[in-house]
């Protein structure tokens, strides 16, 4: 078999197995705003939010987790170590706001 099976190109685009996350700014008020009834958790336990925070910034790779049952807002930091996704739990919202993430970070 000296020919080959096709010379064509797939125009079909690449589904994603995972869905992206959604971006809110980093902020005391947008944390606020999110509650049980405005989110969509669908089958999952946990919804994680990103930040949308400079792409130089130290913040990158923080992000927010929201509980369904407890209602729990957890500042998450996700780091790439030993080639996986490890997180870190930095605090509970309503006892760490954002600017104390800040000056943990620094």
């Amino acid at each position: 078999m000296k020919e080959k099976l096709d010379v064509k190109l797939d125009t079909d685009q690449i589904t994603q197995t995972r869905s992206k996350r959604p971006t809110i700014s980093f902020r005391d008020s947008a944390v606020d705003k999110i509650t049980k009834t405005n989110t969509e958790f669908g089958n999952r336990q946990v919804k994680e939010f990103k930040f949308d925070v400079p792409k130089g910034s130290s913040l990158k790779g923080l992000q927010l987790r929201f509980y369904r049952n407890t209602g729990v807002k957890n500042f998450v930091l996700s780091i790439w170590i030993n080639q996986r996704n490890e997180y870190y739990i930095v605090g509970a919202y309503p006892n760490i706001r954002c600017k104390d993430v800040e000056k943990i970070y620094f």
